[in-house]
């Protein structure tokens, strides 16, 4: 091998090497605690809504501690224009490739800087509710 090959390839290295040890922060956990009534209010229709904002954020992803609605309850974690929408019922979140659901988890993200939550009920009982920490 000529040197100017093997010092191409040692630079190559160490350039390459140093990309994959860096850090690279790719969010920001904004540790606050929201919640709904425990249990929350039996009605029907909206029983609570938060707007999540954070200025300049890529993204927003919201993590229920716990969660336990009433059957047919459900949460919507969703963008406020209501192009991407996710629907949690239950006792949370399904694991995938089970009937099992988890009711500590990260919820799908939302794009943008805005993500709305809204527990809407479709009957007169209620549950305990959730607990949002992060």
């Amino acid at each position: 091998m000529n040197k100017r090959l093997f010092l191409c390839l040692m630079a190559f290295t160490l350039i390459f090497s140093s990309m994959v040890i860096a850090k690279v922060q790719v969010g920001e956990v904004m540790e606050e605690g929201f919640e709904t009534r425990h249990p929350y209010e039996a009605k029907k229709g909206l029983v609570w809504e938060k707007v999540f904002h954070h200025d300049n954020a890529g993204y927003i992803a919201i993590h229920f501690s716990s969660f336990d609605l009433a059957k047919g309850d459900y949460v919507e974690v969703c963008s406020p224009d209501g192009q991407y929408v996710y629907t949690y019922l239950g006792q949370g979140k399904k694991v995938f490739g089970e009937e099992e659901r988890i009711s500590s988890f990260w919820a799908t993200h939302i794009p943008g800087s805005t993500a709305v939550v809204r527990l809407i009920s479709k009957n007169p009982r209620s549950a305990f509710g959730f607990t949002i920490d992060k």
